[in-house]
């Protein structure tokens, strides 16, 4: 039986033995599934600078970073698939006004900074390679505060 099996292994008939074919068909699979796992990191991190971009108009308008900036931001990210742990900071100088810590005067320029967790590969139970995805963008306050 064991002389039957190596012979089909061994057998070089054709250009291709069926070991080298399944392979060949191997490494196909998991390359396709390489550059699929690669295209939905940088899907990611696109529609990660739409979210930066989304909350820093609305920084832009309310003149101020409050509950509805973490709300909006909260709601962006449940379209982020592979994101996890999202943080976010605001670099600008605020001022306080009409009990709100964090207004921002017109004029004012800001800086937002997302950061995300992401995993690169990770097939079945194996874990990926761990990345962090950065987004930034910068506003200027458009609201006038008293």
């Amino acid at each position: 039986m064991i002389p039957k099996i190596r012979k089909y292994i061994h057998n070089d008939r054709a250009e291709t033995n069926y070991v080298s074919t399944v392979v060949y068909i191997l490494v196909v699979v998991v390359t396709l599934a390489v550059i699929m796992d690669v295209l939905a990191v940088v899907m990611t991190k696109q529609k990660l600078d739409t979210a930066a971009d989304q909350v820093t108009r609305q920084i832009q308008l309310a003149g101020k970073v409050d509950d509805d900036t973490e709300d909006l931001l909260n709601f962006l990210s449940i379209d982020l698939g592979k994101a996890t742990a999202m943080t976010y900071h605001v670099d600008t100088t605020y001022i306080t006004k009409e009990g709100c810590p964090t207004a921002i005067q017109l004029g004012t320029p800001f800086y937002l900074t997302i950061t995300a967790d992401v995993q690169l590969g990770g097939f079945w139970e194996i874990t990926g390679l761990p990345m962090t995805l950065k987004s930034t963008a910068a506003g200027v306050s458009e609201r006038y505060w008293k």
